[in-house]
C-alpha cells in the first residue's frame, strides 16, 4: 500500500467499516494491531454490532459470543445443497425476539477468522438470507472479518473433510461458496509494533510466504539449545504443541518449588462453559511460581496486559502479590469475564449485550509453558519453542512471531525446511490485497450511497406490517375474550399498516430521486424528512400503537391470557422500537429530526397502562419479590445473580422496577453523587425517550441501571404527587 503511515491505513479501514456497507477482511502480521482495530470499531460504530468468533476461548477474549451460539449452527459440516439447507433449517430454532434481533443487525464482526470453516460461513450466509428475508450476501449484513490466514487454520477432522471436499477446495473461510463472486475488501495493517529487529522481521515474512532460505534456517537454528534450563532469573516461557506437554512442564516446575501451595477457587455465576474458562477454576500457586496474565488491565494505569509474565512473591489465603521483571510488585485483584448474548433493546431498538453468566478469578495462570495454539495473539520477550517434528501448518510462524526479538528465542528442537508449510490457498488469497488509492476511491463512492440507503431504510414500513401479521396469527391461535372482535380490530390495523407501507414506498422513491443527484440538497432532504416523520410518527401512535395498548389494558383482569399477553407485548415493543427510530434519523453526520417536537400525549397514556401492569406484576411476581427480599437482606447484585442463577440484567431490572412501585428507595441502589448529577439532567426528558439516546449524551460511568433507576424514581415521584 505504498509508503502510507500506519495511522492512514488504520483510519481508512475504519472509515470504510463505519461509513459504508462494504464487508472487509482486516488482516496483518502478528503484532500489527488487529485487536486494537476491533475495539475501535466496536466503540465508534453507529450501527447495531455483534462480535463473534469460531471458538469459545476466542469469543471470550474478543468480548463476544461464539458463532454457534449466535446462530444455533450445527457442529457437523454444512453441505451447501438442497438437503443440507433443509437439515440446517430443521436444526435452526430461534425465538422470535432473536430473529427480530438478527433483522436489526447491521455489522457482524468475526474475530480469529482463520479458524472459521468455509462451510460454516456458507451456513451463516444461508441463515441470514432466510431469516432477514433478504437475498443479498449475508442477508444484507456487513461483515468485518479479522484474522491472519498464516496463523492457525480451521480444525477439520478427516471424516468431516470427506463430506466437505466435493464442495470446497480447502476448509479456509475464503473458499466459502458465498464469497466466490463477492470477496470482502482485503486490507492489511503493515506496521509491526511487536518486533523491531529488521533481520528477524524479514525472516518471519519469508516463513509466512513459504519462501524461507537456507540462510534463514541457519540463523534460526543458531538458537538451538536442547540443554537449556528454566530458572526464575531467566524468565522464559515454553511454547509446546500439545496441552499435555504444557501441563507436565507447569506441574513439574511447580513441584520443584519448596514453598507451601495455596489454592484459589474461582466463582461461576449463571451460564459459563467450563471449557471456555480463561484460567484454572482451582488455581494452585506457590511463591516463586511463574505466571502469565490472561487479561488486560482495565484500569487507567494499564499495569499489565494479556501475556505479561511475572513471579509470585507473596501468598496467603486471600492475597496474591506478584513481582514483575523490573522489580515492581503488585497485589492482584480478582477479575470477571462475562458470557454474553445479544438481544434487542425494547426501548431503543438497539442490539444490546445481556450477561448470561460470569467467571471470577485472579487473572493469571501458571506459565512456565503454554501451547502454541493458546499463544496466538500474545507477545513475549523470551520464549523456548518445544515443537519437535509436530509442527502443523502455521505453527512455526505463530511460535516464532510471539517473540519480540530473535535474541529472545531458544529452540529445544531444530527447525527443518519441511516443517515450514504455509497453505497455498492462503498465499493466493493474500494476493487480493488492495491498494490504498483504490480503497480511497471505494470509500468516496460508497459513503454517499450508504448514507442514502440508510436514510431510505428508516422509512421501510415492513417491520410494522410483519408485526401486525404476527398479531393476527397470535389472535387466531389463542382462546381469548371477544376473539371475533379482536380479529376484526387486528384486520383493521393490518389494512392500515399496508396502506402506510404503500405511502412509505412512494416516499422512499421520492427520497431516492432527491438523494441520487450529483449534489443532494440537504435543506430539501431535511424538509421532506421532517414532514414525513411527523406524519408517520403521529399515524403510528394514534392508529396502531394506541389501539393495541388499549387492547392490552382491557385484558388486565382476564384469566388464562398470560402467554397471549406476552406475545402482544413483544409485538408492541417492536412497534415502539420502530417509533423510537423515527425520532432519531440521520443523514451521515446530520441529525435530521433534532428540531421536531413530538406529540407524547398518546404514548404517555399508553405508558400509564404499562406502569399499572408493572406495578401489578411487581406485587404479584414471585421472582421479583425474591430478588427484593435478598437485596433487603443486604446481598449485593453480584451475590443475588450467583444465588438465583439469573443474569445481571434481569436482577437489575427487578430492582429498578421496585423503585417505580415505591417498594425500594433509589438511595439503596444509586449513590448520592450519581443522583445529584442525573436527576436535574433527566427531569425534563420525556420518560419514553430511548435509554440509548440518553446514555450516549452522558459520561461513560453512568450505566443503563443508573439511568433506568433515576427515571423510575422520577416517575414514582410524579405518580405520588398526582
Amino acid at each position: 500500500m505504498g509508503n502510507s503511515s500506519p495511522n492512514e491505513i488504520f483510519t481508512l479501514a475504519a472509515d470504510i467499516v463505519l461509513n459504508t456497507s462494504q464487508s472487509v477482511f482486516l488482516t496483518g502480521k502478528a503484532g500489527t494491531g488487529k485487536t486494537t482495530f476491533l475495539h475501535y470499531i466496536r466503540e465508534h460504530a453507529n450501527k447495531n454490532v455483534i462480535v463473534a468468533a469460531p471458538t469459545g476461548v476466542a469469543s471470550i477474549n474478543a468480548g463476544g459470543v461464539t458463532l454457534h451460539s449466535l446462530l444455533q449452527l450445527p457442529f457437523e459440516p454444512f453441505i451447501p445443497n438442497l438437503e443440507g439447507k433443509k437439515k440446517l433449517e430443521f436444526h435452526f430454532k430461534l425465538r422470535k425476539s432473536k430473529i427480530e434481533m438478527l433483522r436489526e443487525l447491521d455489522l457482524l464482526i468475526i474475530d480469529e477468522v482463520s479458524m472459521l470453516r468455509a462451510d460454516m460461513l456458507d451456513a451463516i450466509d444461508y441463515l441470514l438470507k432466510r431469516y432477514r428475508n433478504n437475498q443479498q450476501l449475508f442477508g444484507g449484513v456487513q461483515i468485518l472479518f479479522i484474522g491472519d490466514m498464516y496463523q492457525l487454520p480451521p480444525v477439520v477432522q478427516q471424516h468431516e473433510w470427506d463430506q466437505m471436499k466435493e464442495y470446497y477446495p480447502s476448509p479456509f473461510f475464503f473458499h466459502a461458496q458465498a464469497l466466490q463472486n463477492n470477496m470482502p475488501l482485503y486490507i492489511e495493517l503493515k506496521t509491526i509494533y511487536r518486533q523491531s529487529d529488521q533481520i528477524f522481521i524479514d525472516i518471519l515474512n519469508r516463513i509466512r510466504n513459504s519462501c524461507t532460505t537456507s540462510a534463514d534456517l541457519q540463523i534460526l537454528n543458531k538458537r538451538y539449545d536442547p540443554s537449556f534450563k528454566l530458572t526464575e532469573e531467566n524468565r522464559y516461557i515454553v511454547l509446546c504443541t500439545h496441552n499435555y506437554k504444557a501441563d507436565k512442564i507447569n506441574n513439574d516446575e511447580l513441584a520443584r518449588l519448596t514453598a507451601k501451595a495455596v489454592s484459589f477457587s474461582g466463582k461461576i455465576s449463571g451460564d459459563f462453559a467450563e471449557n471456555s474458562l480463561p484460567t484454572d477454576f482451582n488455581l494452585l500457586l506457590k511463591v516463586g511460581a511463574q505466571v502469565m496474565f490472561v487479561k488486560n488491565d482495565a484500569g487507567e494505569k494499564r499495569r499489565y496486559y494479556n501475556g505479561k509474565l511475572a513471579v509470585v512473591s507473596f501468598l496467603s489465603e486471600k492475597k496474591i502479590i506478584v513481582r514483575f521483571e523490573n522489580g515492581h510488585e503488585m497485589e492482584l485483584e480478582e477479575e470477571t469475564w462475562r458470557n454474553v448474548r445479544y438481544s434487542l433493546n425494547e426501548d431503543s431498538g438497539d442490539i444490546q449485550e445481556e450477561e448470561l453468566g460470569a467467571f471470577t478469578q485472579y487473572p493469571i495462570r501458571l506459565a512456565w509453558a503454554i501451547t502454541i495454539h493458546k499463544s496466538q495473539g500474545l507477545t513475549f520477550d523470551r520464549v523456548v519453542i518445544d515443537a519437535g517434528h509436530a509442527f502443523a501448518a502455521g505453527q512455526v510462524y505463530v511460535a516464532l512471531s510471539r517473540c519480540t526479538s530473535l535474541d529472545g528465542i531458544v529452540l529445544f528442537s531444530r527447525i527443518a525446511a519441511d516443517s515450514i508449510r504455509t497453505d497455498e490457498g492462503a498465499i493466493a488469497f493474500s494476493r487480493k490485497e488492495l491498494k490504498q488509492d483504490y480503497l480511497q476511491q471505494i470509500l468516496e463512492q460508497e459513503k454517499p450511497y450508504y448514507c442514502a440507503e440508510r436514510l431510505k431504510k428508516a422509512f421501510d414500513w415492513s417491520p410494522v406490517v410483519r408485526s401486525l401479521r404476527s398479531f393476527y396469527e397470535l389472535v387466531s391461535s389463542k382462546t381469548i375474550p371477544n376473539k371475533e372482535e379482536v380479529q376484526k380490530l387486528v384486520s383493521q390495523l393490518y389494512c392500515k399498516a399496508e396502506e402506510q407501507e404503500k405511502i412509505s414506498q412512494n416516499f422512499r422513491k421520492e427520497l431516492h430521486s432527491i438523494l441520487y443527484t450529483s449534489n443532494p440538497d440537504i435543506y430539501l432532504i431535511k424538509d421532506r424528512v421532517n414532514k414525513a416523520v411527523s406524519y408517520f410518527h403521529k399515524d403510528l401512535q394514534q392508529n396502531i400503537i394506541l389501539p393495541i395498548e388499549n387492547h392490552i389494558n382491557s385484558l388486565k383482569n382476564a384469566s388464562k391470557v398470560k402467554a397471549y399477553l406476552k406475545g402482544i407485548r413483544e409485538i408492541d415493543a417492536t412497534l415502539l422500537s420502530f417509533l423510537a427510530k423515527l425520532e432519531h434519523i440521520r443523514y451521515g453526520n446530520i441529525n435530521l429530526t433534532e428540531n421536531i417536537i413530538f406529540d407524547k400525549v398518546i404514548i404517555q397514556k399508553a405508558e400509564e397502562v404499562q406502569v399499572a401492569e408493572k406495578k401489578e406484576k411487581a406485587q404479584k411476581g414471585d421472582s421479583q419479590r425474591i430478588t427484593l427480599s435478598l437485596f433487603n437482606e443486604g446481598k449485593s447484585v453480584k451475590e443475588i445473580v450467583a444465588e438465583r442463577n439469573l443474569s445481571t440484567t434481569t436482577i437489575e431490572g427487578h430492582l429498578s422496577g421496585f423503585i417505580l412501585t415505591g417498594d425500594l428507595s433509589v438511595d439503596k441502589l444509586i449513590s448520592k453523587d450519581k443522583q445529584d448529577y442525573l436527576i436535574p439532567r433527566l427531569k425534563e426528558i420525556p420518560f419514553n425517550t430511548p435509554l440509548s439516546s440518553i446514555k450516549e449524551n452522558l459520561p461513560k460511568e453512568y450505566s443503563y441501571l443508573d439511568i433506568k433507576s433515576i427515571i423510575n424514581h422520577l416517575r414514582w415521584l410524579k405518580s405520588s404527587s398526582e
